[in-house]
């Protein structure tokens, strides 16, 4: 792909054929990334938005999406900063050229928000994706899976106690309009388990984690980034049930999967280590 997209850089080739050529780079890249192979992703999506960007201009919308999707690899590598930086270039190009109300420039204010989230700025992060998930509504309906994705980020986002008690009802939404096992459902369930927990109902939690974290490993495996965020929740739920023991095998669990999957000096790695040393430390206590 890479090899063809420099050939179309040199060649005199039409405007429909390099926007093509960019779709199915997009494509590669997109399927890379949901694979888990962050660091391919990135490359691949580096190397085709340096050819591409010549001959489309930056508010071009495959080009967007490009990079959309390199600023979601470096979130997902830990490199938040350079996340940030990318998304925000990005929602420029998407606020020029599409529109405030575009869904390109939703999904941005989504994945800029989660960025912004892990980098302590939430009332910014909060700020976003409730304009996103607004734009979905008007956009595609309550019901819409994306309108429902972003209703599910608010509950990992905010702890307002309106937010905390709508996350129930929006599984419930979940369930009944996309099932079960679907994507969504599955990420509101983890969402709701966090926002209750950290609202103090972690009783009330822990049938939603339970579900979450089993569908997520017999779904995409134990070492998906989503199963290890679900045990790491579970985890933390159990800890404050009184069920330390437990609690300490799933959080090695995850910090040694993530030292696998992510590296040693993965922010998300480094916290699953520092969590279980706390929950060890507080155990030799007794």
């Amino acid at each position: 792909m890479i090899a063809l997209l420099r050939r179309t850089a040199i060649w005199a080739i039409s405007q429909t054929t390099v926007e093509a050529t960019a779709e199915c780079a997009l494509q590669l890249v997109t399927a890379v990334h949901r694979a888990g192979d962050y660091a391919s992703a990135l490359s691949l999506g580096s190397d085709a938005a340096e050819l591409l960007k010549p001959r489309l201009g930056e508010d071009n919308i495959w080009l967007i999406r490009l990079r959309q999707r390199m600023g979601r690899a470096l979130f997902r590598l830990g490199r938040f900063e350079e996340s940030a930086t990318l998304l925000r270039q990005v929602l420029e190009c998407c606020e020029r050229a599409l529109g405030p109300e575009a869904l390109d420039t939703l999904t941005t204010y989504r994945r800029l928000a989660g960025t912004l989230f892990n980098l302590d700025q939430r009332p910014d992060a909060i700020s976003l994706v409730r304009r996103a998930a607004e734009g979905y509504v008007r956009a595609l309906g309550p019901e819409h899976p994306l309108t429902l994705l972003a209703r599910s980020d608010i509950l990992e986002l905010s702890s307002n106690s309106i937010d905390v008690d709508s996350g129930p009802d929006l599984v419930m939404e979940c369930r009944r309009g996309l099932g079960d096992e679907h994507t969504v459902t599955l990420i509101a369930e983890l969402n709701c388990a966090f926002s209750l927990n950290r609202a103090g109902r972690p009783e009330e939690a822990l049938p939603y984690i339970h579900s979450a974290f089993a569908k997520f490993s017999r779904r995409f495996g134990s070492d998906y980034p989503l199963a290890f965020n679900a045990r790491e929740s579970l985890g933390v739920i159990l800890h404050e049930l009184g069920q330390n023991n437990e609690a300490i095998e799933h959080l090695e669990e995850v910090a040694a999967g993530r030292t696998r999957v992510l590296g040693p000096n993965h922010p998300w790695t480094i916290y699953a280590q520092e969590l279980l040393k706390r929950y060890r430390d507080l155990q030799t206590d007794f």
